[in-house]
Formats: C-alpha cells, sequence, structure tokens
C-alpha cells in the first residue's frame, strides 16, 4: 500500500513536471516570435542631393541607426528571455524524465 501511495505522488510529480515543461516551451515560443516580429527600419533617402544639403543626409543617417539601435537591443532583450524560458522548460522536462522513470 505504503509503495502504491509512493508510486502515484511520483506520477502525480511527473504529470506536474510535464505541465510545467508545456507552459515554460510556451512562453519562450511566445518570446521568440515576438523577437522576430521587430520591424526593420526602413529609410527613405533625404530629398535634396547630399551635395546641395549634406547635413540632411548626416542626420537622416544618425536618426535611422538610432532607430536600428532601439529595435536591436528590443528583439535582444527578447531573445535573452526566451532563452531563460527555454532553459527552464530544459530543466523541467529533464526533471519530468527522471520522475517518469520510477
Amino acid at each position: 500500500m505504503e509503495v502504491m501511495v509512493i508510486t502515484f505522488n511520483l506520477h502525480l510529480l511527473a504529470a506536474v513536471a510535464a505541465l510545467a515543461t508545456a507552459i515554460c516551451s510556451g512562453f519562450a515560443a511566445w518570446y521568440w516570435y515576438e523577437s522576430s516580429q521587430q520591424d526593420a527600419v526602413l529609410v527613405e533617402s533625404p530629398t535634396p542631393s547630399i551635395d546641395d544639403a549634406p547635413q540632411v543626409h548626416q542626420l537622416s543617417t544618425q536618426v535611422n541607426v538610432f532607430k536600428l539601435q532601439a529595435a536591436l537591443s528590443e528583439s535582444s532583450r527578447l531573445n535573452k528571455t526566451a532563452a531563460k524560458w527555454s532553459a527552464l522548460a530544459a530543466a523541467c522536462a529533464t526533471i519530468t524524465a527522471i520522475l517518469s522513470a520510477f
């Protein structure tokens, strides 16, 4: 009787760990999807030629670099969060495998 209770508890813990794996994997997938949806910075050429107004071209380049940096920073942050969720999912999957062996 006591062995059955221990076995039941191990199976229950394995089911909880499997559910945790699924939840963590879902969060990781969502964060990776969000990181892939960062808008590319579209650059339009300034109207005047570079010979007529070089400062307009320089300012345009600087502004677009800042937008690109912001988009890359956000994508990087989302990737980092997704990697953490994936690591947690892998840990939960390992626990599930160990508990399922008994």
